[in-house]
């Protein structure tokens, strides 16, 4: 059970971190071509 919820904890804060940091590198582009 704890290695279960601390598994997914771990794949939610990769996914948050991946998710943030493509939109920050999208955002940057998208301001670059402005």
């Amino acid at each position: 059970m704890i290695l279960q919820k601390l598994y997914k904890s771990m794949v939610i804060d990769l996914m948050l971190a991946f998710y943030n940091g493509h939109c920050k590198e999208f955002k940057g582009e998208h301001h670059e071509k402005m």
